[in-house]
């Protein structure tokens, strides 16, 4: 009994621990008093025996929340978080020159790996195509930053073999540019939703970035996570 009151006055601190022990004597007196039957009216110290109690107990709540709610931000603050940069050509000379208009790297900045990592595809905007991007078994913070493979194809497409993939490799450039002018005629930016779900230890997790299209420079911004 002893050294549990001895624990819960250490986690209640000096002020809550204090008010507990003022609580107990102010509950003696009230005893004393009322046995010896003197003036002191013991409903008095039985009131400040209540205030203290009562003050002392949110005392040892409010010290032990403040404890887990500073695990818990530590917890989420070494999260992995996932960003993905972007490189375009920029303007259609450059996207019909270019083999390669349009590549991306994915980059861990958090404190845990992110493992099981998966981009789902993107529709292009008038549904035509999808950008479908090949699973990354993880990521870590401080490693360099990792390329995501993808293709382009019809949403219907079965994936490929390596064979067909390979082959069809002289055609990315091409089948990128398809991809980007299948959307509406505007000058206004077209935005596409990119969703990466990957496991934070056995917790599944998503990060939702956007790919953004800018038709006046005929441009991919760089940065997705707006």
């Amino acid at each position: 009994m002893g050294k549990r009151l001895y624990e819960f006055i250490k986690t209640a601190g000096l002020l809550g621990g204090g008010s507990v022990i003022l609580a107990i004597v102010c509950f003696a007196i009230t005893f004393v008093e009322h046995i010896k039957d003197h003036g002191v009216s013991a409903s008095v110290f039985g009131l400040l025996a209540i205030v203290f109690f009562c003050f002392g107990a949110f005392q040892a709540w409010n010290t032990e929340r403040d404890g887990r709610l500073e695990i818990e931000k530590r917890c989420f603050d070494e999260r992995p978080h996932l960003s993905v940069v972007v490189y375009s050509a920029d303007g259609e000379k450059d996207w019909v020159l270019g083999g390669n208009p349009l590549w991306f790297q994915l980059h861990n900045t958090g404190g845990r790996i992110a493992r099981t990592i998966q981009v789902e595809p993107i529709r292009s905007q008038l549904g035509k195509f999808e950008l479908r991007f090949d699973s990354i078994p993880f990521s870590k913070s401080g490693l360099p930053p990792q390329t995501l493979s993808f293709r382009v194809c019809e949403p219907s497409a079965v994936p490929l073999s390596p064979q067909d993939t390979q082959a069809l490799a002289i055609l990315h450039g091409v089948l990128v540019g398809q991809f980007t002018d299948d959307r509406r005629d505007t000058t206004e930016q077209v935005v596409y939703p990119l969703t990466i779900r990957y496991k934070d230890g056995d917790d599944e997790q998503s990060q939702t970035l956007h790919l953004v299209f800018d038709p006046i420079r005929y441009f991919y911004l760089r940065n997705t996570d707006l």
